[in-house]
């Protein structure tokens, strides 16, 4: 059996550096479905792009996007991933989600993302970030 250990270990540095857009375009299927708690399913690459780029507009600066944690089975795979941002108001959050994704010949076919609400801080843990709109 072929592991995605490689494959799960390179999207997670692609999307700590926040290149998502790379990540979703070298290992999500074409027509891949997407299960969020909070809106409803995304069927294909396309729609995906599409929420990445709301989210996107929606802050004013990423901090991090972390993997806490990850694990591997199989054709399946399950990453615990941490992120502080600033939204447009200029409030400070920090959210947590884990996400299982079912894999295929190196894509991921399905993935359904666990979340709560996030949380609300007084500010940064840190200075630095890893994203903001160009100006």
């Amino acid at each position: 059996m072929i592991s995605i250990e490689k494959e799960v270990e390179t999207l997670i540095k692609l999307v700590s550096n926040y290149q998502s857009e790379e990540a979703l375009k070298q290992f999500y299927h074409e027509n891949f479905v997407a299960y969020e708690n909070m809106v409803e399913v995304r069927f294909g690459l396309n729609l995906s792009l599409v929420r990445m780029q709301e989210e996107k507009n929606s802050m004013r600066k990423l901090y991090y996007l972390k993997a806490l944690r990850y694990m591997c089975k199989e054709n399946e795979s399950m990453i615990h991933w941490v992120c502080e941002l600033t939204d447009l108001e200029g409030k400070h959050w920090i959210a947590e989600e884990v996400n299982i994704a079912t894999w295929q010949n190196g894509k991921i076919i399905e993935e359904k993302y666990i979340y709560h609400m996030p949380k609300e801080i007084s500010k940064p843990s840190i200075d630095e970030f890893i994203w903001k709109p160009e100006t």
